[in-house]
Formats: structure tokens, C-alpha cells, sequence
């Protein structure tokens, strides 16, 4: 019975069980590596868009713009109802 309540000893043997780093987080403060400095391109070298990813784009804005001017206007109206909900109680 002593035997079993006994603890051994941890000894680390150095192997990885389970590696804890993530993939695009920045490592610890102490061992950084100094960042590389992307290159810059040149003038020349701008990629053009074309019509069809143009388009997609613009659309995309304007749908976001839309849904948050809804999502505004829908919470300013339950506002206002509720407002005068209470002031006519």
C-alpha cells in the first residue's frame, strides 16, 4: 500500500510529446528572429484586376455597406419603439 502512494520522481527526458506552437503566432520576445524585409516591387510590376474581379469587389462593399446601414436602421427603429412604448405607459 506505501508503495502505490509513493510518487516517483519526474525526470525530463527532453523528448516532445505534443508540439504547443501555432502556426502564424509570433514566438516569445526572447527568441525572435530578426523580421526579413519584403521586397518591394517595382512600379512596373502592379498587377491589374480584371472586369469580372472588379465588379466582385464593388458589389462586395456595397452589400457590406447595405447590411450595416440595415442593421443601423433596425436598431434605431426598435429604439424609437421602444422609447415611446414606455413613454405612453
Amino acid at each position: 500500500m506505501s508503495d502505490k502512494k509513493r510518487k516517483q520522481r519526474f525526470e525530463d527526458d527532453g523528448r516532445v510529446i505534443a508540439d504547443m506552437s501555432i502556426a502564424g503566432m509570433p514566438s516569445s520576445v526572447l527568441s525572435r528572429k530578426p523580421k526579413q524585409i519584403p521586397v518591394k516591387k517595382e512600379e512596373g510590376e502592379k498587377e491589374e484586376l480584371t472586369k469580372h474581379e472588379r465588379r466582385a469587389i464593388i458589389w462586395g462593399v456595397i452589400t457590406s455597406h447595405l447590411a450595416f446601414a440595415l442593421i443601423i436602421i433596425v436598431l434605431f427603429t426598435l429604439f424609437v419603439l421602444f422609447c415611446v412604448h414606455v413613454w405612453l405607459k
